[in-house]
């Protein structure tokens, strides 16, 4: 083989798999899906109430705006607000939540927002939706926020249930 035709080869090689690059890319698009943790309180917030039972075992799915995992209260616990002695829960560890097929094929971008409330054991309980998106990407938000660990919110030095609002946008690329 001479040079120039080894040279035309690896040319025509290199542009096969470029195109091919191209048309993967093309077909199955990239995604992305973001969560911030926004806190609700501040200054001068207090006892938002509290909380005198759960739903056990919560809705798994069919219901938008369901919970997931509902857990009851203790008696006489309180579900607080940062803000004053109240400090904010951390994000130690997160789970991204997937797309759906469904979503993907629909091309559906935007924000789920959603409530919960952030237990001194670090986990997110009394999970449910404000704002909804999509009925699939809901659930999954939901799921994957389930699967977080916290640091917990504190108060005088010590642990305690702090409400939490976390919106996951979903985009893709």
């Amino acid at each position: 083989m001479t040079r120039s035709r080894l040279l035309v080869s690896f040319a025509s090689i290199t542009v096969c798999l470029v195109i091919a690059g191209a048309v993967a890319a093309r077909a199955f698009p990239m995604e992305s899906v973001r969560s911030n943790l926004v806190v609700q309180g501040g200054p001068g917030a207090g006892i938002v109430g509290g909380v005198t039972a759960g739903i056990p075992g919560g809705e798994l799915g069919g219901v938008a705006g369901g919970v997931i995992g509902g857990v009851p209260a203790a008696a006489g616990s309180r579900i607080y607000r940062v803000g004053g002695d109240v400090s904010s829960p951390k994000v130690v560890s997160k789970v991204d939540p997937e797309y759906t097929k469904e979503a993907r094929d629909a091309k559906i971008e935007g924000t789920v927002v959603v409530q919960t409330e952030i237990h001194p054991d670090g986990r997110a309980h009394n999970t449910h939706v404000l704002r909804s998106l999509d009925p699939g990407l809901d659930h999954n938000a939901m799921d994957a926020i389930s699967q977080w660990q916290f640091e917990p919110g504190k108060k005088d030095g010590q642990p305690v249930a702090v409400q939490a609002t976390i919106e996951v946008n979903y985009k893709l690329n």
